[in-house]
């Protein structure tokens, strides 16, 4: 059970003075939630639980800081909203208007992996504090919101608004342009998770207004503040909430300070307002949220063993056959007593009384003779055959890191001035733009990506015409990408044959910079190359160009070296040479 141990400092009198003891106290792990939606957290302050109307499990996270989750058992995936702190409002000074504070970013996931028992770090921003306003004293901008994380998920937080002649700080969504000179810039936004601030249009205008996660900070026009952008509402929660609204910015010619973003929101904290000689300071954004939604687990009535058991059975019948028996019966001669009596004769004076006659005759009993047909006898013997099957794991391949292809299994082939993108396995054709030796990518989601060559020397190659970099195996290969996911993975892989050539972690703001060698093994000719990491909303995202590798070196000196080799090879033996380019298939 997870547990934090908090030192408590007492006091006592001994002898007239005192004497510091230290006691300690334990805070464990509390439960929430009831029944099906019962789960554990280490620290249960401002941790709630809703059971929403189709069954599904609803914890809200709102207490700023960190703490943990664990989840419950025979739970394997959740949907997560992370909202992030918002930016604090600009300090005001000397007739302007502050620019309003960004928005915290505002990020959703569906059926966000987990693993049943697992402890997972959950973390709420806090909102950015406001610019201090000094009187006599430029006005500062406003402190970025923090961040709200969900394991690997991490909503950025939003930018602080400008200050008196300052811009916009970047975040989630970017704070707004400060008042007091010509175009100041407003902050940028994180890809998927906000908008840009506003940018202010002329000298001692008001202050614009932050980003939002719908829509960009709305400029400043005049001396009144502008409008922040647009928030948006979330399917995860079960309340209509407007989360990651930009805060407006500060008037000029007034005084007043800034208003700060509602709690649990991420709205950005409003610009403060100056006329001369003021000076007042921005309002706080609003702190952060993270909302859990999940199918509780309901355990089966019946348990399906996870193997194959297949039975086999064999009869064997054996047959015993007794020859049938006979049995005699001796003739015995068995003496038969006959008795006669014979009459008497009784006399008056005499009676006599004749002894009785006794004959004996045998009388012969027929032989008697019996033969019993003895049944056959039957053995019957079973023989049972058992065989388990273990189950069998299959582990699907990776395929940020093994290769992305399109619905159909293949592998993308982009021609020249083409870049291939596949989102969730369907494939959309972009054309590539060349600046200083870099092709560029520009996705619609806000991803960029960019391929360069480098030689040992970190020398950049020069692209050819049709828009494809050339390079040998003795060169180095250089992506930088934006816009992806925060703390994500990315791989890059070359195809025709799928081989890794990188792999790592998109940065806090979802930046990438890979520097690689060539393999050594791949032949020389036409290759793609592809790029291989995840959105704001988990999805995959591919980026495939086309690139062309050589056999020989780079430099001039070594190509010319080895054109005048080959075109010796091909006089003295007088034979044509094939150019093939191997093209991914």
């Amino acid at each position: 059970m997870a547990r934090k141990s908090v030192s408590i400092l007492t006091a006592g009198l001994i002898a007239g003075g005192f004497v510091l003891t230290t006691a300690t106290s334990v805070v464990r792990a509390a439960t929430v939630g009831t029944g099906l939606c019962q789960s554990t957290v280490a620290d249960s302050t401002n941790v709630t639980v809703t059971v929403d109307s189709n069954g599904d499990c609803v914890v809200y996270f709102k207490n700023t800081g960190t703490t943990t989750w664990t989840v419950p058992t025979g739970v394997a995936s959740v949907d997560v909203l992370a909202v992030a702190g918002g930016g604090g409002g600009g300090g005001a000074f000397d007739t302007v208007g502050a620019g309003g504070g960004g928005a915290g970013g505002m990020l959703e996931s569906s059926a966000f992996a987990v693993t049943p028992g697992a402890a997972v770090t959950v973390t709420v921003g806090a909102g950015g504090a406001g610019g201090v306003g000094i009187t006599n004293a430029a006005g500062p901008a406003g402190s970025n919101g923090g961040n709200s994380v969900f394991d690997t998920l991490i909503a950025v937080g939003g930018g602080g608004g400008g200050g008196r002649g300052t811009w916009g700080l970047n975040g989630g969504s970017g704070g707004g342009g400060g008042g007091r000179t010509n175009t100041m810039i407003g902050g940028t936004g994180t890809a998927g998770q906000g908008n840009s601030g506003g940018t202010t249009g002329g000298a001692f205008y008001g202050g614009s207004g932050g980003g939002g996660k719908s829509a960009a900070g709305n400029g400043s026009t005049g001396t009144s503040g502008a409008a922040g952008g647009a928030g948006a509402q979330s399917s995860i929660d079960t309340v209509a909430t407007v989360y990651a609204a930009g805060g407006a910015g500060g008037a000029a010619g007034s005084a007043a300070h800034g208003s700060n973003g509602a709690a649990n929101t991420g709205n950005g904290g409003t610009g403060s307002s100056c006329n001369s000689g003021c000076g007042r300071t921005g309002g706080t954004g609003g702190s952060g949220v993270v909302v859990i939604r999940y199918v509780p687990y309901v355990a089966p009535t019946t348990t399906t063993a996870p193997s194959t058991t297949t039975t086999s059975s064999t009869t064997s019948t054996t047959t015993t056959t007794v020859a049938p028996s006979t049995t005699a019966t001796q003739t015995t001669l068995t003496p038969v007593v006959t008795t006669t009596l014979q009459p008497v004769t009784t006399a008056a004076a005499t009676t006599t009384t004749a002894p009785p006659t006794r004959s004996t005759s045998p009388v012969a009993s027929a032989p008697v003779t019996s033969a019993a047909q003895s049944p056959a006898v039957v053995t019957t013997t079973t023989t049972t055959t058992t065989t388990t099957v273990p189950p069998t794991t299959t582990v699907p391949p990776d395929p940020i890191t093994e290769g992305v292809t399109d619905e159909s299994g293949d592998a993308p082939e982009p021609e020249d001035d083409e870049a291939i993108i596949l989102i969730d396995g369907k494939a959309t054709s972009v054309k590539t733009s060349v600046s200083a030796g870099v092709v560029q990518v520009e996705l619609e989601n806000g991803i960029r990506v960019g391929f360069s060559g480098l030689t040992a020397t970190d020398t950049v190659l020069t692209v050819g015409t049709d828009g494809v970099l050339t390079l040998s195996r003795s060169d180095y290969l250089r992506v930088v990408a934006s816009g992806f996911l925060p703390g994500s993975r990315f791989g890059v892989v070359m195809f025709s044959d799928p081989v890794k050539v990188a792999d790592g972690t998109a940065g806090t703001t979802g930046d990438i910079d890979a520097k690689f060698r060539i393999p050594e093994l791949l032949e020389p000719g036409r290759h793609t190359l592809q790029v291989n990491g995840l959105d704001a909303s988990n999805k995959i995202v591919s980026v495939s160009a086309a690139v062309d590798v050589t056999g020989e070196g780079s430099s001039p000196l070594g190509r010319a070296v080895l054109i005048v080799i080959a075109l010796a090879l091909i006089v003295a033996v007088a034979l044509p040479t094939t150019l093939r380019r191997r093209r991914a298939s």
